[in-house]
């Protein structure tokens, strides 16, 4: 339906990539954009905070040399956002870390007999040439990688990696999220002797949401906003948005089209009010998610890991140490050492449920046990951030989940990391979808 004799008013919940991707395309229409925020912050878990003369994400953002839409938007907007890095990646295993960036690489790896490292490089190549992924999505991952390259593989590699990912849910997913996995990877260098490349945005991934409200015309966003209410008026044919402001006062906002990137069981809750049948919010309620607790350590130390070390001990909470600083020159960050510690949690976890003093004590002991080297006196700072909806559950029946953009609900989208598939959320498939639906409420409009 169109909207005459006035500029069309878009709201759209939530302040991740998705909702400023959306921005971007949809004020180069000419549209006006209200974003209410919930919390105080902007960018999702792309949020920042500073270290130094740059910007840090709350939890570990890099890209792809495949990320073709958000290096497409960055070009766009400014191709100096962009800088490249040559990553490295290490398992821990048994008190070890091996270098794990190359099929010499596999060939060395010591915790793997010859044959279980033969059937591995065996199976990677066959599934990065599978172009078509349909064929692994009834197939849970673990059953299909069990198969074809052994049980000695699925305990040191598969079984870790999918339980520090899913853990409970492990034996569900799907090998389609593999296959997605997999083919970013491999697809991201033109052989198998190039070095990986990652790339990252200068002074933090926030500057280029910065650069977007910059670039970008009648734009408000409101932060700790808590939407609790979107209606659809049928005498006006607007979308009436229903929020409570930091000071808990109702406001109400009237929209002509409303973008919410909420997950898909908070938005079931925001249009109760709404005609709605229960198939559709039980739908909505069946995507199961996870969270995810990220520690960030600023010290002195330099533990010498690679950029990116997966921790392959069922015994270690955490999943994955990363040290940005070897990616991205700490001169950015005062001189100092910036590394992720980070797992995976169900919602149900007692570390969600630990103080971040508690956290960190426990998580130290781990850290001290598999880096002996790890001196806590050299800390200088430590910040922990909790994220209760971090991972979708992508399981064999998966597909069937995800929800339609368009929602029963007039002029009401929706757009969430649960409906990126069979690839994993990221910051590249949020500029996707965000550019998706900019295109779909446009042309609803004209």
């Amino acid at each position: 339906m169109k909207i005459k004799n006035n500029i069309p008013h878009i709201g759209i919940i939530g302040a991740g990539f998705t909702a400023f991707a959306c921005t971007y395309y949809l004020s180069k229409k000419g549209y006006k954009i209200t974003i209410l925020e919930r919390s105080e912050d902007i960018g999702g878990l792309a949020g920042a905070f500073k270290i130094g003369n740059s910007y840090l994400e709350k939890a570990y953002h890099h890209l792809f040399k495949t990320d073709i839409d958000i290096l497409e938007l960055i070009n766009e907007i400014d191709p100096n956002l962009i800088e490249w890095h040559e990553s490295s990646v290490s398992n821990f295993y048994k008190g070890n870390f091996y270098p794990f960036n190359s099929a010499f690489d596999l060939l060395k790896f010591k915790p793997l007999d010859f044959v279980s490292r033969l059937r591995v490089g065996l199976a990677l190549f066959y599934v990065q040439k599978v172009k078509n992924y349909s064929k692994f999505e009834k197939i849970s991952a673990i059953e299909w990688l069990r198969k074809w390259t052994g049980d000695r593989a699925c305990q040191v590699l598969w079984i870790p990696l999918l339980k520090g990912k899913f853990r409970k849910y492990y034996e569900k997913i799907s090998m389609a999220w593999m296959w997605a996995r997999l083919h970013i990877r491999a697809n991201s260098r033109s052989n198998i002797f190039e070095k990986e490349m990652l790339g990252y945005i200068r002074g933090g991934f926030i500057n280029l949401i910065n650069k977007i409200l910059d670039t970008s015309k009648n734009i408000k966003v409101y932060t700790k906003h808590e939407v609790i209410n979107i209606e659809y008026n049928q005498n006006t044919n607007k979308v009436i948005v229903s929020s409570f402001d930091s000071t808990k006062s109702r406001k109400e906002f009237r929209f002509d089209r409303v973008l919410v990137t909420t997950p898909s069981h908070i938005f079931a809750k925001l249009i109760e009010s709404n005609p709605v049948h229960q198939d559709y919010l039980n739908k909505l309620a069946q995507i199961e998610y996870i969270g995810a607790i990220c520690m960030i350590l600023e010290t002195n130390q330099d533990l010498n890991l690679s950029y990116w070390n997966n921790i392959n001990d069922l015994t270690v909470p955490f999943g994955v140490i990363v040290q940005h600083t070897r990616l991205i020159d700490k001169k950015n960050y005062n001189n100092k050492e910036i590394y992720y510690i980070a797992g995976y949690f169900e919602h149900d976890s007692a570390f969600f449920s630990l103080s971040d003093e508690e956290l960190v004590e426990n998580w130290f002991e781990h850290m001290s046990r598999i880096l002996p080297i790890f001196d806590k006196e050299k800390i200088e700072n430590i910040f922990v951030f909790k994220f209760r909806n971090a991972q979708h559950i992508v399981d064999t029946n998966y597909k069937q989940k995800i929800p339609a953009y368009e929602t029963p609900i007039p002029n009401v989208y929706l757009s969430n990391f649960s409906q990126i598939y069979p690839e994993d959320r990221g910051t590249n498939y949020a500029v996707r979808e965000g550019k998706k639906l900019a295109i779909m409420i446009s042309e609803s409009i004209n």
